[in-house]
């Protein structure tokens, strides 16, 4: 299982976990992203990030 974990304070962990049933793989999964913590830099509530968006014959 997959999980992604934070905090809404700019930290988000990733972990995959494994087992045969999955609530295990889930708790494994949750455990591991707890520990595997980064920091995302935010503005407000909002993660800043380039966008290039092309509309009939305009780019923005």
């Amino acid at each position: 299982a997959l999980v992604v974990v934070g905090d809404n304070k700019g930290s988000v962990g990733i972990g995959v976990g494994r087992a045969r049933q999955v609530p295990d793989a889930i708790r494994k999964g949750a455990d591991r992203a707890r520990r595997n913590m980064k920091q995302v830099p935010l503005t407000g509530t909002t993660i800043p990030h380039e966008i290039t968006v092309r509309y009939s014959a305009a780019k923005v």
